[in-house]
Formats: structure tokens, C-alpha cells, sequence
């Protein structure tokens, strides 16, 4: 597993450090984007029970590989988690860039994020 995670600037009244980070993984045998996908929400439906409310998914592409998305809100103790996971396969090894941030903050750092998904490439 091979990981990078960037943080974003501390903020004195913030009770989460919004991040944005990145996994890189080798599967066990071939295993179709779709099937990973649905392992993992179902994975984050287990882990995080109030991750169910507002859930959105989609398709992305960066360079020419085709990933998935999903957006999904969470509450974790006293706070409110908003999270998007971006997921890639190719050659049997994963990669997913995952950016979480407090509610309210999800906004305020979610472009560097899209920049980061757009100019992501997988050699």
C-alpha cells in the first residue's frame, strides 16, 4: 500500500483538519471497477452507519482511465464529514484519491480537489 496525504492549513476553531489523500493498492486477482466499487460502499455503509444521507456517484475520467465516484455526508462523534472517494483500477492494483472535510468546509478546499482528480495520472 502506498499512501499520500495532504492536509489542508490549520484553522484555530476547526475540530477537523480537512485532507485530501491518496491510496494505491495491489488486488489480490482481476476485479472489475463496478464489483470494488460496490465492496467498498458497502464497506463504508458498514464502518460508517450515518453515511447513508446524501449519497451521489457518477463517472470520471482522468487521462484516458475511467474511475468512479461516489460523495456521500457522515457524522462521526459531535461532527458532521463530508467525504468524496474517486476510484481507479488498472493492471490488478487500486487507486483512489478520497478528500473529507468538515461540512460546512467542503467547499472551501473542494476545487484543489477536482484539480487534483483531473490532472491525476496512472502510469
Amino acid at each position: 500500500i502506498v499512501a499520500i496525504i495532504a492536509y489542508a492549513p490549520v484553522k484555530s476553531n476547526a475540530k477537523f483538519r480537512a485532507n485530501i489523500n491518496v491510496v494505491a493498492r495491489e488486488l489480490p486477482e482481476e476485479t472489475p471497477l463496478d464489483i470494488l466499487f460496490e465492496m467498498n460502499k458497502q464497506e463504508i455503509l458498514q464502518k460508517l452507519p450515518g453515511s447513508k444521507e446524501d449519497v451521489s456517484e457518477g463517472e470520471v475520467v482522468a487521462a484516458k482511465d475511467k474511475g468512479k465516484w461516489r460523495t456521500f455526508t457522515t457524522k462521526v462523534q459531535d461532527l458532521t464529514l463530508k467525504n468524496t472517494v474517486v476510484t481507479w483500477i488498472k493492471n490488478r492494483r487500486a487507486y483512489v484519491l478520497n478528500y473529507i472535510a468538515e461540512k460546512n468546509d467542503f467547499p472551501l478546499y473542494e476545487p484543489f480537489f477536482k484539480k487534483a482528480v483531473q490532472t491525476f495520472r496512472i502510469k
